[in-house]
């Protein structure tokens, strides 16, 4: 509750500045990205890591699930985990990266959801930053999705399956990358289903949120281009 309220007053801080709550849900999204910057650090250290075993990992345990069968599988996995000093749990070590910055996401929806300044605040097309963008009347009202085309859920779910397609790994072999990538995807459709008939301006905040991390990542991708050079030309 303290970090809500010290949220709001950062917002409301940017909005004095900015004269405008949507540019500043966009400037406290940014904000919140650079302050977390030392945890997003950690956290993708820590999935690199993940990525890194499940690659080393992957050859021996697609063999085993194709000669072996029920009980005898089981035995075989854990006796390639144990061989290789890798706790069966591995995979929830990129967890705690999230499990940090947890406590802010929740303590920003719930300023977001609180903030009566945002009530009729209005933001290019969008009439209430309180309420859904409600940028066209549908012909007919659709279960759970409403009456009215929302555009925000669609461009922060285009935004994010930007930065998934932009995204490589350069440790994780092809098929473990595939099916990260399908994984991510239906959280994708996850998040937008759930943020489709949410106000529009926790919307906005994770659309602001996701594109900072696209620029972000587009940022380390043009950094390590740099630092490799160029490639020798074929003859």
């Amino acid at each position: 509750r303290a970090l809500s309220f010290g949220l709001l007053h950062l917002l409301r801080g940017l909005g004095a500045i900015l004269s405008n709550p949507g540019l500043a849900i966009t400037a406290l999204a940014l904000s919140v990205k650079l302050l977390l910057l030392p945890l997003t650090l950690l956290a993708e250290r820590l999935q690199e890591q993940v990525n890194a075993t499940q690659a080393r990992l992957q050859p021996g345990i697609d063999a085993i699930r194709a000669a072996h069968r029920g009980e005898e599988r089981t035995r075989k996995i854990w006796a390639l985990y144990h061989a290789e000093g890798v706790h069966p749990l591995y995979t929830l070590k990129s967890l705690l990266g999230v499990a940090i910055q947890l406590p802010v996401f929740v303590a920003v929806f719930d300023m977001l959801a609180e903030d009566f300044d945002l009530y009729r605040a209005p933001f290019l097309w969008i009439a209430d930053l309180s309420q859904p963008d409600h940028l066209l009347p549908l012909p007919f009202c659709v279960p759970f999705f409403g009456c009215y085309l929302n555009l925000l859920p669609f461009l922060m779910s285009t935004v994010s399956l930007a930065a998934l397609l932009r995204f490589h790994s350069p440790v994780l072999t092809p098929g473990l990358a595939r099916r990260q990538r399908r994984t991510l995807m239906g959280m994708t459709l996850a998040f937008f289903l759930l943020f489709y008939t949410f106000p529009a301006g926790m919307v906005l905040y994770w659309t602001s949120t996701n594109a900072v991390q696209l620029l972000m990542q587009e940022v380390k991708r043009l950094r390590r281009q740099r630092l490799a050079g160029p490639r020798p030309s074929a003859r």
